[in-house]
């Protein structure tokens, strides 16, 4: 079941939220918002020492399959291009 909450959010994470969704990357704020509390729960449960969080996500990467090597330049250049890309929506 959802609940409908009224937020209040300073001026900067409004910006955030308003170029995520123009970036496509998605549709609406609540999409954004429903993620990272997810990610902040998970995060907040692990610090706690929820070990059944904490294996919830190991189950999760192990089922991702096996990682890929880390081109570490193209990595950079990927942060550079969407700091640029952050920097001319200001």
């Amino acid at each position: 079941m959802n609940e409908k909450l009224n937020i209040e959010l300073t001026s900067r994470q409004a910006e955030s939220l308003c170029r995520l969704i123009a970036s496509g990357e998605y549709e609406k704020p609540d999409e954004i918002l429903a993620e990272a509390l997810d990610k902040w729960l998970l995060w907040h449960s692990a610090e706690f020492g929820d070990a059944a969080v904490l294996k919830k996500l190991w189950d999760q990467e192990i089922a991702s399959g096996p990682g890929e090597p880390l081109d570490v330049g193209k990595l950079r250049e990927e942060a550079r291009n969407r700091l640029e890309a952050a920097n001319r929506g200001r």
